[in-house]
């Protein structure tokens, strides 16, 4: 079945996060306008080498493209992450060349001038998958 391509009036997403957690990953069909989300900070993957993942963080105000993987933190004392978008052309599927599930994992990370290196990284990135 072909899918036609489709532009939402709104879309959105919200997510409260379990107590003491504020690492997670987050793959929407629609693009996230970062100068509108406040809650949390972005990153995208850009290295895995033995035992460290490393994750770059997106400038603020960025636009992350529909489909686009990315991890989040969230920000001290917020819970909630909530984004919404007008006229959001909405994607069916992951960008190409990124895993086709969102993989719902917490690690430990630390601060590395701009960049979070997670410690103690899995053996595999092949996890359960959610998608929200």
């Amino acid at each position: 079945m072909a899918y036609e391509t489709f532009a939402a009036k709104v879309a959105s997403y919200s997510r409260t996060m379990k107590e003491g957690t504020t690492w997670a990953t987050l793959c929407l069909p629609f693009a996230i306008d970062l100068s509108q989300v406040k809650e949390c900070k972005f990153y995208r993957l850009t290295g895995i080498d033995n035992d460290c993942i490393t994750l770059e963080s997106y400038e603020e105000g960025a636009k992350i493209p529909a489909g686009t993987p990315v991890l989040f933190k969230m920000n001290e004392g917020k819970q909630t992450l909530s984004i919404s978008a007008q006229d959001a052309g909405i994607v069916k599927e992951p960008v190409a060349g990124t895993n086709t599930d969102e993989k719902e994992r917490i690690y430990k990370a630390r601060d590395a001038g701009g960049k979070y290196h997670l410690l103690h990284p899995p053996r595999s990135l092949d996890y359960g998958s959610r998608r929200h």
